[in-house]
This record gives structure tokens, C-alpha cells and sequence, in this order.
């Protein structure tokens, strides 16, 4: 039965076969538990919903085990279903045949973070929207985000892999609905380290570089508020002759 139903499974996340191998000693050391209650789900059109580790374990051991299996479950539920292998938003955005799906939740997660003024404390942001909700965005506006995560990941790869593709997909989403050509020119020049008109921006540039290399890194929200404080600066066409940010005196910064 396992089998048959895992022949249905076209369109699921990709496996992760450490579970399964975990799956696979319970089950051959008679230490699964079948009362549990949790159900193999299988929805209207007949997509495996929920289940294919324990399936796939049950397939490669050879050990039967006990379900019920809940049928004609409505396909939009994938998005909310979680199992024992937790299923995260790159999981989600992969099975709706999203491109770029590694990373794109991640952007969306930041940037809506930032705008709604979350703390810049980096655990707070992990779980701050539920998968359905970023997926929910990103359908919304497909070629906006589609056109962030190209220009974020052609920047990652221009400014050597500095900053993570996440951060600059968020800022950049984040400072395009502020002003789409600033947010164009100081991402480039962040970015690129070309055509610099502002010396704040080389100023972030040496020091997010120097960040890299050293053995103590920035926290993250430490390096966030520097490069929201440069882009603040940049924005009201001032200068800077150091930069700095001092957690006791200053606010954490509101892009403007």
C-alpha cells in the first residue's frame, strides 16, 4: 500500500533521507509507535499531502506499519501541514514550481520584517509569518518578486558573496517601494563598489568586507541598523566621516 500511494507522489518536496534512515532503524528495531494518530493525507486530486518519509521508510524497510489515511483533503492545504520532518517555506515554494525557491521565501521574510519594524534581533525573524502567508505574498506580485530575487542574487555574487542573498533580496524590496531608482543606484553601489556617489556607502562597503574577514563577526542586527543608517544617509544626501552605530544611544533605524 505504500508503494502504490508513493506512485502517486509527483509533485512533493524532495526527500530528505536522513529522516527516512532514522524512520528506517525505528522501524527495523521495533521502536515505531503507531498510535499516534498522525495521518498519511492524500487530497482531491489525489497528491500525497503528508507522509512520504514515513512511506518511503516503510517501502525501504520492509516492516509494515499502522495509519489512517485521510482522503479527499483539500490541495491548498499543503502550504499548512506540518510532519515530523518539518516542512519550511522553501519546501512550499518548491512543490508550486516557484524558480529560485531556495531563497526567495527568505527575501520575502526579511523585507516584510523590516517594513513592519520587527526588532533586528535575528531569532525574532525565523517564524514571524507562517508559510502560507509567504507564499500568499509572493503570488500577489510573481514578477516583482521574481525580478527582486534576479537583481538580489546578481549583487550577491557582485559584492563576493558578502551579504547573504536574503538580506539584499529584503533591503532591496524594502528600499524599491521607498523610491525604485534610489533603491536601484545605492544597492549598485553598495553592491558593485562602482560610481560611489556617497562616501557613506564606501564607508559600509570597507566595513561590511572587514566584517567578513574577521574572526569576530558583526551580529546581524548590528550590521542591519549600519547598512539602514547608510541608506538613510544616503537618502538625505548627507555625509559621514566614520561610521558607527551606538546600541545605547541610538534607535535602531527606520528606513526613510
Amino acid at each position: 500500500m505504500a508503494a502504490a500511494i508513493l506512485e502517486n507522489n509527483k509533485s512533493n518536496r524532495p526527500i530528505r533521507h536522513a529522516v527516512v534512515e532514522r524512520y528506517v532503524r525505528e522501524l527495523l528495531e521495533g521502536r515505531w509507535k503507531s498510535g499516534t494518530g498522525e495521518t498519511i493525507k492524500i487530497s482531491e486530486s489525489g497528491k500525497l499531502l503528508d507522509g512520504q518519509h514515513r512511506l518511503t521508510a516503510i517501502v525501504k524497510s520492509g516492516v509494515s506499519a499502522t495509519f489512517h489515511i485521510a482522503r479527499g483533503v483539500d490541495d491548498s492545504m499543503f502550504s499548512v501541514i506540518d510532519t515530523g520532518s518539518v516542512r519550511n517555506a522553501t519546501d512550499v515554494f518548491f512543490i508550486n514550481g516557484i524558480r529560485k525557491s531556495n531563497v526567495l521565501p527568505a527575501m520575502i521574510q526579511t523585507s516584510m520584517n523590516i517594513k513592519s519594524g520587527i526588532s533586528g534581533r535575528q531569532r525574532t525573524w525565523r517564524d514571524a509569518y507562517t508559510n502560507a502567508q509567504l507564499l500568499a505574498v509572493y503570488q500577489q506580485n510573481t514578477e516583482y518578486w521574481d525580478f527582486v530575487s534576479q537583481s538580489a542574487l546578481r549583487w550577491y555574487e557582485a559584492f563576493a558573496k558578502i551579504l547573504p542573498p536574503s538580506l539584499i533580496g529584503g533591503l532591496f524590496s524594502t528600499f524599491h517601494d521607498i523610491n525604485q531608482e534610489d533603491a536601484q543606484k545605492f544597492m549598485e553601489q553598495l553592491c558593485t563598489g562602482q560610481d560611489i556617489t556617497n562616501n557613506a556607502i564606501a564607508l559600509l562597503r570597507t566595513r561590511l568586507m572587514q566584517d567578513k574577514m574577521s574572526t569576530k563577526r558583526m551580529i546581524f542586527s548590528i550590521r542591519l541598523a549600519l547598512i539602514l543608517k547608510v541608506w538613510n544617509v544616503f537618502r538625505n544626501g548627507e555625509k559621514l566621516t566614520q561610521l558607527k552605530y551606538d546600541t545605547e544611544r541610538e534607535k535602531f533605524p527606520v528606513p526613510i
